[in-house]
């Protein structure tokens, strides 16, 4: 979950980027919005929408490492958005 509530405010978690990054999709009437790591990981394992390039793997690769406290998130948000570049995905400000 990118953010909870606890006692009337938002808390953030760790994995989470304070800007999200979204993704013209293809077919997509709205941009998909990716909020953190996890949902990141989520999204290029089971729905990326173009060849798996070497940016693509570099990107799986840094949300795994992230999600196991390996690196920072910012890092993984990084890569993703490079992997989204390559592929030609667009991304919407």
């Amino acid at each position: 979950m990118a953010k909870s509530s606890v006692g009337g405010s938002m808390v953030w978690s760790r994995l989470d980027w304070h800007t999200p990054v979204f993704l013209n999709l293809p077919g997509a009437a709205d941009p998909e919005p990716i909020l953190a790591v996890d949902e990141a990981s989520e999204f290029l394992a089971n729905r990326w929408p173009a060849e798996k390039t070497a940016a693509y793997w570099e990107a799986a690769n840094l949300c795994r490492r992230c999600i196991h406290g390996q690196v920072g998130p910012l890092e993984a948000r990084d890569a993703l958005v490079a992997a989204a570049e390559e592929a030609g995905i667009h991304m919407a400000a």
